[in-house]
């Protein structure tokens, strides 16, 4: 926005030519926060639709691995057995970070909130590997790629 030329008077005394200008860049900053919102409202739609995509594949991997507990000593479904269950592109889906969760454990059985948040932002970007950590959160991809195991660990 430009000021008006002398700082001592009152809008109303700014130049048609200067309102015009104003009116312009309020335009133009009015039609940039609608894409903006556009485009967040659009992410936050993607978003659901994958969030939905991931709960109803994780709910496959649930099934398959309690259909692997049930089975007998000695008839445990395989790594290969899997494969009828998963489409290759899904395996990554079964991996897990290992990551420590005891000390997120240690904060949540005393209730200590804020500790718990920060200490599951720190695993989450350790698991998800030094680029996260780098940059003190996840990409989209990252969270694309997180692995469905650690974000249902709860023992």
């Amino acid at each position: 926005m430009n000021p008006s030329p002398d700082p001592g008077l009152p809008d109303h005394a700014l130049t048609s030519q200067q309102q015009a200008e104003q009116i312009r860049d309020l335009q133009t900053q009015l039609s940039l926060l609608r894409r903006t919102n556009d485009c967040l409202c659009r992410e936050n739609s993607d978003l659901k639709r994958g969030r939905e995509a991931l709960m109803t594949r994780l709910s496959l991997i649930e099934d398959a691995l309690r259909l692997q507990q049930n089975q007998p000593n000695g008839s445990g479904t395989t790594e290969h057995d899997h494969r009828e269950f998963f489409s290759d592109a899904d395996h990554w889906l079964l991996t897990t970070s290992r990551a420590d969760y005891s000390v997120l454990k240690t904060f949540l059985a005393q209730a200590a909130w804020e500790e718990a948040d920060r200490e599951t932002q720190r695993l989450m970007l350790q698991i998800a590997g030094t680029e996260a950590q780098g940059l003190g959160f996840l990409s989209a991809e990252q969270i694309d790629e997180f692995p469905c195991l650690d974000l249902k660990t709860h023992q």
